[in-house]
C-alpha cells in the first residue's frame, strides 16, 4: 500500500488558485494553499511544473507563471499528433514509452491507446517487466502502412496536413 498513488486533490487546488490569481509564482500559491511544510511545497512545484508541460499555465517571466484557461489541458491536436507519431515509430511499445516520447498527460495517453485498442488500429503483444521489475502491457501497430494513413497524414481542421504547408498557408 506504501507504494500506491493516492489522490489529494493537490492539483485541483492548485488550478482553483491560479485561475482566481491569474499571474502568479509558486510561493504566491503556497501562501493561497497554506502550504506549510518542504514536502507540500516541493509537490506544488512539481505540480507547477508539469502544469507548464501540459500547457495549462505557462511562463510569463522566470519563475512567474500565467493560468491559461481557454485550452484543453494536455489534449491539442499537437499533442495527439505527437502520440500517433511515437506509436508509428516505436511500433512495439507500452504506455510508459509513449508518455516518454511525447511528454503528454498520462490519462490521455492510456484513453488514446485503449480507443485505438478498442478499434482495432493497434494490438495487445505481450507483457514485459518495466525499469522497477513491474509488469506493463506491450502493443503494436497492426497494420503500419494503414496506421500512417489514417492518423497521420490526417487533416487538420484547416484542411493542412504537413508543416511544410503550414508555413506557406
Amino acid at each position: 500500500m506504501k507504494d500506491k498513488a493516492y489522490h489529494t486533490g493537490l492539483t485541483a487546488r492548485i488550478r482553483e488558485a491560479a485561475r482566481k490569481l491569474k499571474e502568479f509564482s509558486s510561493a504566491t500559491i503556497m501562501n493561497a494553499l497554506n502550504i506549510k511544510t518542504y514536502k507540500e511545497a516541493e509537490h506544488i512545484r512539481l505540480t507547477i511544473k508539469e502544469m507548464r508541460k501540459s500547457g495549462e499555465i505557462e511562463n510569463v517571466k522566470e519563475a512567474f507563471y500565467r493560468y491559461v484557461h481557454e485550452t484543453r489541458h494536455g489534449r491539442t491536436y499537437e499533442v495527439l499528433n505527437r502520440i500517433y507519431r511515437a506509436i508509428h515509430v516505436k511500433g512495439l511499445f507500452s504506455a510508459a514509452d509513449i508518455i516518454l516520447l511525447t511528454e503528454a498527460d498520462k490519462r490521455y495517453v492510456y484513453r488514446t491507446i485503449y480507443a485505438l485498442l478498442e478499434a482495432g488500429d493497434i494490438e495487445t503483444a505481450g507483457i514485459r517487466k518495466n525499469i522497477v521489475n513491474r509488469k506493463e502491457a506491450l502493443f503494436r501497430v497492426r497494420h503500419k502502412d494503414d496506421f500512417y494513413l489514417k492518423f497521420i497524414t490526417q487533416k487538420d481542421q484547416n484542411g493542412i496536413t504537413s508543416k511544410k504547408d503550414r508555413k506557406q498557408g
